[in-house]
C-alpha cells in the first residue's frame, strides 16, 4: 500500500496488533532482532536492585567530582 505524502489521515487495524505478544511475527517487522545488533552484548534484565545500585555509582562519581572542582577552587583562589 502506498500513501501518497500529501495524505493526512492514517488507518490502524486495531484487531491485528495483539498486545499479549509483543513478539508475534506482525510487529517484528519494527522490532529490531538479535541479528541488527552483533556487536552487542546481551544485557540482563534490568531490576531495582541493578538501578539503585547504578544510582548510588553514579552519586558516588557526582560527589567526587564536585569535591575535585571545590578543591581546585580552593587552591586556584588567592
Amino acid at each position: 500500500m502506498t500513501v501518497p505524502s500529501t495524505y493526512h489521515w492514517i488507518g490502524i487495524d486495531y484487531q491485528s496488533l495483539d498486545p499479549s505478544n509483543p513478539n508475534s511475527k506482525k510487529n517484528q517487522l519494527t522490532q529490531p532482532g538479535p541479528q541488527t545488533t552483533p556487536n552487542k552484548k546481551a544485557e540482563p534484565p534490568v531490576t531495582m536492585d541493578s538501578l539503585n545500585s547504578q544510582l548510588r555509582d553514579l552519586q558516588k562519581i557526582v560527589d567526587q567530582q564536585a569535591e575535585e572542582i571545590r578543591r581546585l577552587q580552593d587552591s586556584s583562589s588567592p
